[in-house]
């Protein structure tokens, strides 16, 4: 999964990179602020807008359903409360900025929103290495997680997860929507550039923690996030940061 995540990960942000600036030309010369306007202007298809519209209306759903699924159970673990009021603790926050701050609101939050993951999932990764007592934590994790085989988790499974996860780079709204949105083409460039780099930092901590997590916890321990993965990241949070300890 780590090697999968990764590759798919620097990947799609490269493709991306060569991609955004005719996309940003693109923008401009038809003067559309979304992708279903762009689609209607570039070729005169009103049928064109609505269908694309409806496809990432249904697409986005399914991608929301697990952002505030994620958010409600980390709310859960952190903060004491059910996972209904995490939800609606998630629900609220997201729904204060969008209304409030409208477009410039969301894209400085998505920047601190990246900006906390990327050294969160550093901190995660260097707090598992330092308790795994450094690189000899590779010892400590059973044979079977490391299996190339996919003798845990099936190489399919692996393989479509990091596909999928990836291929957000390109086709999320809401980037295309900062991508259109960008001042002038330095601005998609300087994206272009810092994007793939911190994107290859993330990708290699997050999908290595929870391999790592065998060097450091017990299988008993590890055993509830095998049907809950979300759950691990704020037991490790609650586990590893000093603040918590």
């Amino acid at each position: 999964m780590v090697i999968w995540g990764v590759f798919f990960h620097v990947a799609f942000a490269c493709i991306a990179f060569i991609i955004a600036p005719k996309i940003w030309l693109f923008s401009q010369k038809y003067d559309a602020k979304t992708v279903p306007q762009l689609l209607e202007r570039r070729y005169d298809s009103q049928e064109g807008k609505i269908l694309l519209a409806v496809i990432m209306l249904l697409m986005y759903t399914v991608y929301l359903v697990a952002i505030f699924k994620g958010c409600a159970n980390l709310f859960q673990d952190l903060l004491g409360v059910t996972y209904v009021q995490g939800l609606l603790i998630a629900v609220a926050i997201v729904a204060l900025y969008y209304v409030i701050g409208g477009l410039p609101a969301i894209i400085w939050i998505s920047f601190l929103q990246g900006l906390i993951m990327l050294v969160g999932a550093v901190m995660l990764y260097t707090g598992l290495i330092s308790s795994g007592g450094g690189m000899a934590i590779w010892y400590r994790i059973p044979a079977d997680i490391l299996s190339m085989e996919g003798a845990t988790v099936p190489w399919q499974k692996s393989f479509g997860i990091a596909f999928s996860i990836s291929f957000g780079l390109l086709a999320l709204p809401d980037l295309l929507i900062m991508l259109f949105s960008a001042k002038d083409r330095r601005v998609v460039r300087f994206a272009g550039l810092y994007g793939p780099i911190s994107i290859t930092i993330y990708a290699l901590c997050i999908f290595s923690l929870g391999v790592l997590a065998h060097g450091v916890f017990s299988s008993e321990q590890l055993a509830p996030f095998m049907a809950n993965p979300d759950g691990l990241i704020p037991f490790l949070a609650t586990s590893l940061l000093p603040c918590q300890q």
